[in-house]
Order: structure tokens, then C-alpha cells, then sequence
């Protein structure tokens, strides 16, 4: 609080009051020489001269005591005034720090530093004017991007409720060595066939986009497709399927569930490895409807060094007793000594197209 608003200390006697306690300290002293003149007898002048000097030093000492006050006063509110320029001090410095260590940890974060940038001036662009809904969805999005990055340098996990794109877009379109990747029948299919699933919607075509544009970059896709049961597919679609992945640059296998190293059997679920250091997962939801498409449950970024190397131990594995797939396989005929599957190839096919990978890419699968 400052001078300005509570005055410090005792209130100043005003003039008229000085002047009143001098001179009735005069005429006491006055007074009393008068009554002691027959005692002493006190000249006339003396008596006045005596009431002049005590009201003097009465006049002088209220001077001093004001004075002394007034000191008193001002020291006080130097004292609160240096308080108050100190609290602010303080604060503007307090100001200066954080935005100095912001500035240091914007600069010294292995992130692109032209994009922090460009979100902190999007935010202060934002106008206070604009609609509720509008600045509440501004807030929801920064604080689902605070929450992804604080995950992705601190946790061994990331989980999104449902069915994610962004991440599976984004990895895609960021890799730059590898993509490795199981897709199976009851994840990826549609409800009866693969016409209906993954691969025939939007997010399948952005994603076989993503794919083609990484295989001309030099990164190598891998894409296992594991069923259940042979018999049981629609060549048909299965086979546009492959021609869509096969025209991005994909290396594919077929795997029949049966085929499984029993060490694998029960491992076997939707993942896709990213340049050996994510895995992209879902987790699907009971199907209550067996014609149903497939619901994601959850969506989850695997980040741990060792479960990732588990991972692609796990996909060489069964890459190595998977098929290849035959690129537009004749129809087979049943005298002839055709592969007991049209997309399934012999392994010495397999050995044939290992010789032959190269730089060739695999799409993802979707967890």
C-alpha cells in the first residue's frame, strides 16, 4: 500500500495549535515567576524574558517532534515504495525469465523450430472477439497437442480412443526406411469380403498415396495379409487389393492362420512398424454383428525400444513362412499342379521374390 493511499504515522499538529501551546506555556511560566517574586524577587523583565524562552523552547521542540515525524514518515513510505517497485521488479523479471526460457527450450527442442514458432504467433493471433465455440475448440486442439508431445518425449505409450488417422497418415508420410505390417482378415476386411474394409475408403486411398509417394523415396513396405481360412475369401476382391497395393510399391504375403509357428499363435494381432521405432496398433471391438464392419476400440503408438524389437522379430518371423503373392495369378486349374490357393505362390516363388526386393515399400496395417 502506498503513501498515497494511508497516511503514515501520528497526524502533524496544525499551526494554530503550536502557537496555542506556546503561548500557554509562556503565560504558565509567567505565571509561576509571578508567584515566586516574593520569594525571589524576580525583576519584572526577567519574569518576561523567562516566559519568552520557555515558550520559545516549547515553539522549538513541537519543530523538532513534527520534523522528527515527517522523517519518520517519509522513511516509511520510501520503504513501502521500494517494496512496491521491487514486487514489480520482480514480476517483469519473472516475465522476462519465463520468456527467455521458453525462447531457449523453442530453440534447443530437436522439433522444427519455424513450426513452434508459427503456433505460438497463430495463438497470439487469435482473436478474444471471436465466437465461444470457436476459442473453446482452439483451446481443446492445443491442449490434445500439449498432451501428444508430452507423451511422445516422456512415455512408452500413446492411446486414442477410437480409430485414429492422423497418426497413421502422418507416420506414413514421415517415414523414410521402412514400413513393416501384419493386416488381418477380421481387422482390415469389410463384413463379408475386403470390398467393404480398409482398403476401399478414404482413409485406405490417402493411405496407399502416402505408401506410393514413400516407395519413391526409397523406403521399403512390407505387408503381411494373414486369414483364417483360405477357402473362405473373395478372390476377387482380395485380388483388386493387391493390385492397389502392388501399384504403390508394396511387397506382399499371404499367411494362413494354420501356418503360424506355435510359439506365434496367440501373438498374432494388427500392428504396423515404422522405421523400426514406432508401432501403430488398434485394438478392435467385439464384433456383436458377424456381417458388421469392425469397429476400433482403441488406438495406441508403442514407443518402448524392447517391445518394438519383439515386434519386428515377430513380423521376420512370419514373413519368412508366409507366401508371396502372385501378381494377376492365372486361373487355377484343377489338373494342373497350380498352388492350392490363386494368390498363393510356391517357395521357391518366395525365395524368388526375397532375391528380388529390393527397394520395393509395404503399406502399413492398421491396428
Amino acid at each position: 500500500m502506498t503513501a498515497d493511499s494511508k497516511r503514515i504515522g501520528p497526524p502533524t499538529p496544525s499551526p494554530i495549535r503550536k502557537v496555542v501551546y506556546t503561548a500557554g506555556t509562556g503565560m504558565v511560566t509567567f505565571t509561576i515567576s509571578q508567584a515566586l517574586d516574593g520569594l525571589w524577587n524576580v525583576p519584572l523583565a526577567q519574569q518576561l524574558v523567562l516566559s519568552t524562552v520557555v515558550g520559545g523552547i516549547t515553539l522549538l521542540t513541537q519543530f523538532l517532534h513534527d520534523f522528527e515525524q515527517r522523517i519518520t514518515r517519509l522513511e516509511l513510505q520510501q520503504d513501502e515504495n521500494l517494496r512496491t517497485l521491487r514486487l514489480a521488479i520482480d514480476s517483469g523479471f519473472a516475465a522476462v525469465s519465463e520468456a527467455s526460457r521458453f525462447l531457449n527450450q523453442v530453440e534447443s527442442s530437436p522439433l522444427n523450430t519455424s513450426a513452434l514458432v508459427n503456433l505460438v504467433h497463430a495463438a497470439g493471433r487469435m482473436c478474444a472477439t471471436r465466437p465461444e465455440l470457436i476459442l473453446n475448440l482452439s483451446h481443446h486442439e492445443v491442449d490434445r497437442v500439449t498432451t501428444l508431445l508430452r507423451s511422445l518425449g516422456e512415455g512408452l505409450e500413446v492411446f486414442y480412443d477410437g480409430e485414429d488417422r492422423e497418426w497413421l497418415l502422418g507416420l506414413a508420410r514421415t517415414a523414410r526406411v521402412s514400413i513393416e505390417a501384419t493386416s488381418l482378415a477380421t481387422v482390415d476386411a469389410g463384413p463379408s469380403s475386403f470390398a467393404g474394409g480398409l482398403w476401399m475408403n478414404d482413409l485406405g486411398g490417402r493411405y496407399l498415396d502416402l505408401q506410393r509417394a514413400a516407395t519413391a523415396r526409397g523406403v521399403r513396405i512390407r505387408r503381411i495379409f494373414v486369414f483364417d481360412d483360405f477357402p473362405g475369401l473373395d478372390h476377387g476382391d482380395f485380388e483388386q487389393i493387391c493390385e492397389l497395393q502392388h501399384s504403390s510399391g508394396v511387397e506382399m504375403r499371404t499367411l494362413n492362420s494354420k501356418n503360424v509357428p506355435p510359439h506365434l499363435k496367440n501373438l498374432i494381432f494388427d500392428f504396423v512398424l515404422f522405421d523400426g521405432t514406432v508401432s501403430y496398433e488398434t485394438t478392435p471391438a467385439t464384433r456383436m454383428d458377424p456381417h458388421g464392419t469392425p469397429a476400433i476400440l482403441t488406438t495406441r503408438l508403442v514407443l518402448d525400444p524392447e517391445r518394438i524389437r519383439g515386434r519386428s522379430d515377430r513380423f521376420q518371423e512370419l514373413w519368412n513362412v508366409s507366401e508371396p503373392v502372385v501378381h494377376a495369378p492365372p486361373a487355377p486349374s484343377q489338373h494342373s499342379g497350380a498352388p492350392a490357393h490363386p494368390l498363393q505362390g510356391t517357395r521357391a516363388d518366395v525365395d524368388e521374390t526375397d532375391s528380388q526386393a529390393g527397394s520395393t515399400s509395404e503399406r502399413p496395417a492398421k491396428a
